[in-house]
């Protein structure tokens, strides 16, 4: 799949060898043309409402990356569960940047129009899990 992203949306001189892997803004073309294109992606980056239908069941928990440690011990205190299972802590990533600090390093780098594009795609989905795109 990488070397697909790399052949699509790399100039020609660029690609001759794929010891570089995607940057972000390539990933971010290669969904845009999956979307307008209207191939089915692959389940981690498609869109969630288009395979999941969360409004299809009534759901007493949704787990966000922002509050997942204090989602999971809540979840796993209310199963009585907790000293069975390991908690997962880490919320903080590579370098010591959180997920949002990364998040929006990476967001910044797009130009206006692919961020855009991008939001279209992932707006049904911002807007059911309670999210606001951020301006650029």
């Amino acid at each position: 799949m990488l070397q697909v992203i790399v052949q699509r949306f790399r100039p020609n001189d660029q690609h001759s060898t794929f010891a570089t892997p995607p940057t972000f803004s390539e990933f971010v073309q290669f969904i845009i043309n999956e979307d307008l294109n209207d191939r089915v992606m692959d389940m981690h980056w498609e869109p969630v409402y288009k395979f999941c239908t969360p409004c299809q069941f009534q759901f007493s928990h949704i787990v966000k990356m922002e509050t997942f440690d204090r989602d999971q011990e809540l979840i796993l205190d209310k199963v009585g569960i907790r000293n069975v299972v390991g908690l997962h802590k880490d919320n903080v990533g590579r370098g010591g940047q959180t997920s949002e600090d990364l998040t929006h390093k990476y967001l910044k780098e797009l130009p206006p129009k692919l961020y855009n594009q991008l939001i279209k795609i992932y707006q049904i989905d911002l807007d059911l899990f309670g999210y606001k795109a951020p301006k650029f």
